[in-house]
């Protein structure tokens, strides 16, 4: 089996760390989502949030596993003439890549559905299982799975962008807009990925605009806690 990969080779591994980089902003996100949580259960959507976010955060672990597997492959050259052929070669029976793939789509697009279903105004249980089904087996079938999934994680992502800034409008709370940009970004690199089949160097800029909007995202949970501890300090003012 010949995988082929986008990714440049000079760029080999610092994808990785950009996802890693994503994996560690989500997983705060869903610490906070369930510290809130666990202050008012009745807010479930915080819950909802906090689960998201795990699922997401498996889908970039599920990502550097694969991104593992292809770089750490050996690289075979074969020179014929004056012409130079390198081939990497994945073993048939080694499944961690197609297992790391699957998870890192699965993961990935269940995370970013339910981003979008919280802010629906009805949650049936039969749409969102077909919903989710249609779309992993559009992912499944498809003879491009790679571009199937970014073009699906595009779409979701432009919807919830859409959603936070229509918040931002009604609120204007400086962390919303944050998110919403955030989110907007994390939409550009999806559809950059869409095309890094055929230029190498938008993987690069993809990833590179990626971890720009996690930065942001960062952002958002430093503009949170900041927030919360201002009502804190309000709350300790009034007791005493």
């Amino acid at each position: 089996m010949i995988q082929i990969v986008y990714s440049p080779q000079w760029f080999y591994g610092h994808d990785m760390v950009i996802e890693a980089i994503g994996m560690l902003v989500l997983l705060i996100l869903a610490i906070l989502n369930l510290q809130y949580y666990r202050l008012n259960k009745n807010k479930k959507n915080h819950l909802w949030l906090a689960i998201s976010f795990i699922l997401l955060a498996l889908s970039f672990l599920s990502k550097i596993i694969t991104n593992f597997t292809i770089y750490s492959d050996v690289f075979l050259t074969k020179s014929v003439g004056n012409s130079t052929f390198v081939y990497q070669m994945i073993s048939q029976s080694d499944t961690l890549f197609d297992y790391g793939f699957l998870f890192y789509t699965i993961f990935g697009l269940i995370g970013l559905y339910i981003l979008y279903e919280l802010y629906q105004k009805d949650h049936p249980l039969a749409r969102i299982g077909l919903t989710l089904l249609l779309m992993a087996s559009a992912i499944y079938f498809s003879a491009f799975p790679y571009i199937v999934f970014n073009l699906i994680a595009a779409g979701l992502l432009f919807l919830i962008t859409g959603h936070y800034y229509n918040v931002y409008k009604k609120n204007k709370h400086g962390p919303t807009r944050v998110l919403a940009i955030s989110f907007g970004i994390l939409t550009v690199s999806h559809l950059m990925l869409l095309f890094a089949n055929v230029q190498s160097v938008l993987y690069v800029v993809a990833e590179v605009i990626r971890l720009i909007g996690y930065l942001l995202l960062s952002i958002t949970i430093a503009m949170v806690l900041k927030d919360g501890k201002k009502i804190n300090n309000g709350k300790k003012k009034i007791k005493n």
